[in-house]
């Protein structure tokens, strides 16, 4: 879940938007501490700030969470982070996020993914975008340490994303938590958002890109048209998983829920207490949009009993994550 986003200005500082509550300023960070989660074989740094209101429990999913990020993407970057804990009761989303954005134009951001795009699905997703501007001159508007990758701007407010837990729920603090704090920073740490002109504060973001009603067709109308848009990175294999729109038929406006999150259970789609879901194939196409996919080593197996006729192994280049042996 996405809060009210804030404008980075030039100098770096995240500034609320006019009649916005300023909910970094709301962040009580006393009793605060730090770490720095370094990946190995990943140039993703991130630079972590706890509230007081951080438990062990929660503290070690956060890591564990920065560890898949980056065990799937090597990008050099530093992300700021500050995580905090709410009990907003079971009514309320299961975490959310805060983010300083930046204004680009779409020429900008598809040179941009163009020359981030260093894999064949991200290729193949470049060549396709749309050749004119669907924000019809709006601009997009990126959370800041994602045009700091992008290489599209140089800010670096000291919180780049503010990640909060509500811990009214009977969370597991196993891999549901893990996946709701990789879901969080992939949005406001990442990239992974969309707004349509309606949703983040009525701005457009890249992955509005991506969303097709059907093989080649596009879908910008947020559900107006009453059809379900599905991911796409080339428009012509289309996703299972389905896009959040906000209006129905009518124009009525029925869901407040990030239009960049898919309806059904998936780390980036919805969440539940207990579940145990891995990153699906749509989520890592989903990051390949200018984040650099680990490379995919080859080598022979040894010792083969069983399977003789598959005599390959696949495994990812220099991640200790995944044995190589």
């Amino acid at each position: 879940m996405i809060k009210v986003p804030y404008v980075a200005d030039a100098n770096g500082d995240a500034d609320a938007m006019s009649g916005d509550t300023d909910a970094f300023n709301m962040i009580d960070t006393a009793g605060a501490t730090t770490d720095i989660v370094v990946g190995v074989g990943s140039g993703i740094v991130f630079n972590n700030t706890f509230t007081a209101g951080v438990s062990q429990a929660y503290r070690n999913c956060v890591i564990a969470a920065e560890q898949t990020i980056q065990s799937q993407w090597s990008n050099p970057i530093t992300i700021n982070v500050t995580f905090d804990a709410q009990n907003n009761g079971q009514n309320g989303g299961l975490a959310s996020n805060n983010f300083s954005i930046i204004q680009t134009s779409y020429s900008q951001l598809r040179t941009a993914l163009g020359s981030h795009a260093t894999s064949s699905i991200a290729q193949a997703a470049v060549a396709a975008l749309p050749s004119s501007d669907p924000s019809g001159g709006s601009g997009f508007w990126l959370p800041v340490a994602y045009a700091r990758m992008l290489g599209l701007t140089s800010n670096a407010p000291g919180t780049d994303v503010t990640v909060n837990l509500n811990t009214g729920y009977n969370w597991s603090f196993g891999q549901d938590v893990t996946n709701t704090i990789i879901h969080e920073l992939t949005e406001g740490g990442m990239g992974r958002v969309g707004g349509l002109g309606d949703g983040l504060g009525g701005r457009w973001s890249s992955m509005d890109l991506f969303r097709y009603s059907s093989a080649g067709v596009r879908d910008f109308t947020d559900g107006r048209d009453g059809l379900t848009p599905v991911f796409s990175y080339n428009g012509s294999q289309l996703s299972s998983l389905s896009f959040n729109n906000e209006y129905n038929s009518s124009g009525i406006r029925v869901s407040t829920g990030d239009t960049a999150d898919f309806t059904q259970l998936d780390v980036f789609g919805t969440g539940s207490p207990g579940e145990t879901n891995a990153l699906s194939q749509t989520d890592l196409q989903v990051m390949d949009d200018g984040y650099k996919v680990e490379e995919i080593a080859v080598t022979p197996r040894i010792g083969i009993t069983k399977a003789v006729e598959m005599p390959l192994r696949y495994a990812i280049a220099e991640n200790h994550f995944v044995s190589r042996r």
